[in-house]
């Protein structure tokens, strides 16, 4: 969503910042922008809000700064000269929130370099995963973050298709019947695929949590899994079931070296594996599969609709 430039320049203006001297980098739900200032790198966003949702916005960035007091590497926020890590701008009845992170060093891994995309980097990947989670069930915090059944909820409301639309319902009374323990349940990242963290000198970096979330653990699992899956696509060179086994191994390798989740929840990932399938494709139903979207996105929009409403498994596990 487009911020007027107004905005844009009164949120730059709040942080001491020259927007024109910010490089523009696009964003799905505002504007994102980068520079460099006294503090070193940084990212700044704008993104339109109503005034309930920016007390989720300060929850979020202060479970990223428990997890960067408590070892994990991540993108840490950058108060404004008065203090805020929030800066909200009024502008008529819309609502503007601009916020300024550190630029984490590093860059993406190469899904095509067997040098960087490899069982190393997958358990490291797990890991950094485990770590969270296992400080997730510490925290006190984050009364104001929404819950999976928000999330759920608003995909259905999003979902213009009624066959897509009935496995969303499925979804939501499966979930329900789940228990939520604090050993499985609870503050994770929600969105932690290969290009939100860098690899910087062996160590991975962990960035936007705009989606921060209450889920079960193995949502966060789930997702792992699921990129991982679509960016071996391309130039796969073993089958999907091995490829998926080989990287689960790997990743759960490293993620019990931090937390442990009972076996019982791995029986689950085929379900977290179809919630991110499901996700994905509403999110991506319109932009991509409509006369705009690239002939590779119509045909992945097309493609994943079927497995849908098949109910095809996401990956023989």
């Amino acid at each position: 969503m487009k911020v007027d430039r107004q905005s844009s320049l009164q949120g730059a203006a709040h942080y001491g910042l020259d927007l024109d001297s910010l490089r523009f980098l696009g964003g799905e739900d505002g504007d994102v922008y980068e520079g460099v200032d006294a503090t070193g790198p940084f990212i700044f966003k704008l993104v339109p809000v109503t005034e309930g949702q920016v007390p989720r916005l300060l929850d979020k960035l202060a479970f990223a700064c428990y997890l960067g007091e408590h070892g994990v590497r991540v993108a840490l926020p950058l108060p404004s000269p008065q203090g805020a890590w929030v800066e909200v701008l009024q502008r008529g009845e819309a609502m503007v929130a601009a916020t300024k992170v550190a630029k984490v060093p590093g860059r993406h891994p190469s899904t095509s370099d067997p040098r960087e995309w490899n069982t190393a980097l997958f358990s490291k990947w797990g890991r950094v995963v485990g770590r969270m989670h296992a400080l997730a069930q510490r925290y006190e915090g984050g009364a104001d973050i929404g819950d999976w059944e928000g999330e759920l909820i608003s995909m259905v409301d999003w979902c213009h298709d009624p066959e897509v639309k009935v496995r969303w319902e499925r979804m939501h009374d499966h979930l329900a019947s789940l228990p939520r323990p604090p050993d499985a349940y609870g503050l994770i990242h929600n969105d932690l695929h290969m290009f939100n963290f860098m690899v910087h000198l062996g160590e991975i970096y962990v960035f936007d949590f705009d989606v921060c979330n209450h889920h079960w653990f193995m949502t966060d699992i789930g997702i792992a899994v699921f990129h991982a899956l679509w960016a071996e696509e391309g130039g796969r060179s073993m089958s999907r079931k091995d490829f998926a086994r080989g990287f689960l191994d790997s990743f759960m390798e490293g993620y019990e070296q931090e937390n442990h989740l009972d076996e019982v929840w791995l029986r689950e990932l085929p379900t977290f594996l179809k919630y991110r399938q499901l996700l994905l494709h509403t999110v991506f139903a319109d932009s991509w599969g409509g006369a705009d979207g690239q002939a590779w996105q119509r045909r992945w929009v097309r493609d994943t609709r079927e497995r849908i409403v098949r109910d095809e498994p996401v990956a023989d596990l």
